[in-house]
């Protein structure tokens, strides 16, 4: 990018007479490196749960129907999770920062690509586990019907003061069932468990349906049925077809999740005043 900016600029300063030299020009470039940079720096942050935060906010530019809490469906939300995954197993490190001459310096750089790396591999991870989870609810919604709501199926976001049932107080404590094999998977269970850095508007920031697939099948059967999910998605398997193949028990003990939460609609409704008139 610098090298190519550097001869544009140079082209632009011979056609239109700016009178910049040679060192000016690569003033300006360093400068368009710097401003570059810094747009993308929270690639480079720390703390993973920080960039993961980042990028859950930027999720509603791509669907607009996630502004709308507890409105928006099963498969919108199940759609923006796609375009974010797809798009963290695309990007290449060395590609999010750019570099010309010392700008930045290469220790500076290589702390940057490598932060980049790690940051990137605990999002696809972290992204491949969400995708699996609302691939079951998905395919559960469609046994009642098309376009249902996120929150018809897993109840709506905590707030407002109200206590709401939520599919998360159904479901488990349970202990891992299979040992994480790496660093990176300690890392994500615990932000699937603990939550991003904070809750986004549209989503809390823990995960605890996707704690519960992890917890008890383990990530490498679950990378295994991330592929049939994405079969599913695609419309090549059936919604019944892709939850046969997932673990019974877990399928189980969402379903009946689920049905808690529906139940304890029905019971706030049978505790209305039958005398009320609308």
């Amino acid at each position: 990018m610098g090298e190519r900016l550097y001869d544009r600029l140079g082209q632009a300063n011979q056609r239109f007479g700016f009178g910049w030299g040679d060192a000016e020009v690569q003033t300006i470039v360093k400068r368009a490196i710097r401003l570059s940079n810094r747009d993308v720096e929270n690639f480079a942050y720390e703390s993973s749960a920080e960039f993961l935060y980042n990028t859950w906010n930027l999720m509603p530019e791509t669907n607009h129907d996630l502004t709308n809490a507890n409105a928006y469906t099963v498969s919108g939300f199940r759609i923006s999770l796609q375009k974010m995954e797809g798009f963290m197993n695309f990007l290449k490190p060395e590609l999010v920062f750019q570099q010309y001459q010392d700008e930045p310096d290469p220790d500076t750089y290589k702390a940057f690509v490598t932060r980049t790396q790690k940051n990137l591999e605990v999002a696809r991870l972290y992204l491949g586990s969400k995708l699996l989870s609302i691939a079951v609810i998905e395919a559960l919604s469609q046994r009642i019907g098309q376009d249902i709501p996120l929150a018809t199926m897993m109840g709506e976001l905590p707030g407002r003061g109200l206590s709401v049932a939520q599919l998360e107080n159904f479901l488990p404590t349970i202990p891992v069932a299979f040992p994480l094999e790496t660093a990176l998977e300690q890392e994500v269970l615990k932000l699937l468990e603990e939550g991003r850095k904070e809750d986004s508007t549209y989503d809390v920031k823990n995960s605890p349906v996707a704690t519960y697939i992890i917890k008890s099948i383990g990530f490498q059967e679950a990378r295994r049925l991330l592929i049939k999910a994405k079969e599913f998605f695609k419309k090549n398997l059936l919604p019944e077809e892709f939850l046969g193949s997932c673990d019974r028990k877990v399928v189980d003990t969402i379903t009946n999740g689920v049905l808690q939460v529906f139940e304890s609609r029905k019971a706030a409704m049978g505790r209305l005043n039958v005398g009320t008139r609308v």
